[in-house]
């Protein structure tokens, strides 16, 4: 029995913004060792709503961590993680950099997907780990996989109870993969979502361009297009959601828009 999980940053966490722009941060995370090539950056705390401060906001697809938290985590996950630090007039920060980078994905199995024009492989619809992958718990309790090095961070039910249990506040859990749904309700699952994206797309009403769509977001309406969707949270904030397996959204405050947004169409929510 396994679970894989992928972190997400909590409405509620604290979140941190560079200074000065900071070149190819997240194309060096990429699974390999920076402690001797690491820069530390500055950074400042945006606005004072927030009230966690053990995983911070930052860079979709990166995790950063206040003192507190390396203490506690750095004997948990041993030599899995680095922890570079960032310089804050008032905290201490470090940027988790993964250096634990696995190739456990059965590709057989897995549903890829291509960006429309060059099909170039960006990610994966469904992710599926190979069954010899679950034999070393204690390995898999945080890694990346090759193909996706500078983006997605996974853990194990291992990680997600240890944070729990250690009364830390700030990560979301996403689930990615259960070693315990069958393959049919995979594939009914699948064919759910597969589904529910085409009627989107096949709407009628898609026809509003990045402009328009971001103009109906600002007068408090909800967009959506493919897999995406576009909202105000309360403090009207823009969030960014993609759809999960279950017809979910899984919202996240993005620092950039992700260029493939700007050529899409759009349709209210």
């Amino acid at each position: 029995k396994m679970k894989i999980w992928k972190i997400t940053s909590n409405e509620r966490n604290i979140s941190i913004n560079t200074i000065d722009y900071v070149d190819d941060v997240l194309i060096e995370l990429k699974g390999e060792s920076l402690v001797n090539k690491w820069n530390p950056f500055e950074v400042v705390i945006e606005g004072n709503k927030k009230k966690f401060k053990e995983f911070i906001d930052f860079v979709p697809e990166t995790f950063v961590i206040n003192e507190k938290t390396m203490n506690i985590l750095t004997p948990f996950l041993e030599d899995k993680v680095e922890y570079l630090p960032i310089i804050h007039q008032e905290h201490l920060f470090y940027l988790c950099n993964i250096v634990n980078l696995i190739d456990c994905v059965d590709k057989e199995k897995s549903i890829a997907k291509y960006t429309k024009k060059s099909q170039k492989f960006i990610g994966y619809e469904k992710i599926i780990f190979k069954k010899n992958f679950l034999e070393n718990k204690k390995k898999i309790r945080i890694f990346k996989i090759p193909e996706l090095a500078t983006k997605s961070c996974f853990v194990s039910d291992e990680f997600k109870e240890f944070i729990e249990k250690s009364g830390l506040h700030g990560p979301d859990f996403d689930l990615v993969w259960d070693s315990e749904i069958d393959q049919e309700t995979e594939l009914h699952q699948q064919q759910n979502y597969n589904e529910y994206i085409n009627s989107v797309n096949n709407s009628f009403d898609l026809s509003m361009s990045w402009e328009q769509a971001m103009n109906c977001v600002n007068q408090n309406e909800a967009v959506v297009s493919d897999r995406w969707k576009l909202k105000l949270d309360q403090d009207l904030n823009i969030l960014l959601g993609q759809l999960n397996m279950d017809l979910q959204y899984d919202f996240v405050s993005p620092k950039y828009i992700p260029p493939i947004l700007l050529d899409l169409k759009w349709k209210k929510a």
